[in-house]
């Protein structure tokens, strides 16, 4: 993961190293959502409970239209299997690099598309009925990508927006760490989709 992030941030600073000093924003944004991963090896229907996310980023604007920003998330998430007394602990951080369409800004609110793309560690613990820990659960590194749209309310130097994401920080599978009834349980993250609600501050 160190590798990629060094490569995220070195291509954000060169990005960044081309604005000016007042171009440079923050931001928080806290999101909830739907998703779960699919597990192998077992039957019946995982349900969900709402993921949680949050990021921290620092951006800046390339042009009136366009900016970029570093982020760093965190994500939580439980999913159960009741027929088999199954449950799911997933947790996930990582950085993204994404990049902001704004769609005809205006003094009080501005439209905007968002892309992203970056590197995570997703962890996953199962406990249940005749599971067995094989081994200690280990936090496994991914490629990871969002997509999405919102709006941002101004107030002066400060931005309140509300948006929707398509997130995943899960394209590979975990390992083979738990077996049900001697059968290896492997996890498959899956995209969630994300109500996120979020404040920028420009500098």
């Amino acid at each position: 993961m160190m590798k990629k992030t060094i490569l995220a941030a070195v291509a954000f600073s060169a990005i960044a190293a081309t604005a000016s000093a007042d171009d440079f924003y923050g931001s928080i944004n806290l999101g909830m959502g739907k998703g779960k991963p699919k597990i192998e090896g077992t039957t019946g229907k995982m349900k969900s409970s709402s993921p949680i996310a949050g990021d921290i980023a620092f951006g800046t604007y390339l042009n009136p239209n366009i900016r970029s920003e570093l982020a760093f998330s965190l994500h939580s998430h439980k999913s159960k299997n009741k027929d088999i007394g199954l449950q799911v602990k997933e947790s996930s951080m990582g950085g993204m690099l994404n990049f902001y369409y704004d769609l005809y800004p205006t003094d009080k609110f501005t439209p905007y598309f968002v892309a992203g793309m970056g590197y995570g560690k997703n962890k996953f613990k199962i406990t249940g009925t005749n599971v067995v820990e094989r081994t200690k659960p280990k936090s496994k590194g991914s490629f990871g990508y969002q997509a999405g749209l919102g709006v941002d309310f101004n107030f002066d130097v400060t931005k309140v927006g509300l948006g929707y994401r398509y997130r995943s920080f899960g394209m590979s599978k975990s390992g083979a760490d738990y077996s049900l009834n001697g059968t290896n349980l492997k996890v498959e993250p899956k995209a969630g989709h994300m109500l996120v609600l979020g404040a920028r501050y420009d500098f």
